[in-house]
């Protein structure tokens, strides 16, 4: 993906097994980025986000994960984690 595209991750297809209402949060994972410069995913509960590629000088990875997290009682999350290769 070259600097100024975007992509476009999507967890709608996440349900819960009860039928409980959940929520998403996405969030960069920074011990595994490639890079220096801070992720900052703004997303507050959307099923499927769009990112800008950030402007890097070499080939780097970008780990984001999301948590789902069901309404019931305990709350019961789940995390995915998506490893995207960004280029320059």
């Amino acid at each position: 993906m070259k600097f100024g595209g975007y992509f476009s991750l999507d967890a709608s297809k996440s349900s819960d097994p009860d039928g409980d209402n959940i929520s998403y949060y996405w969030f960069a994972y920074p011990e595994a980025i490639g890079f220096k410069d801070e992720v900052k995913i703004d997303a507050e509960n959307l099923a499927r986000i769009n990112l800008t590629t950030p402007k890097i000088a070499t080939e780097t990875t970008l780990h984001i994960i999301v948590r789902v997290t069901d309404k019931g009682t305990p709350a019961l999350s789940r995390y995915e984690w998506v490893i995207v290769t960004l280029l320059p």
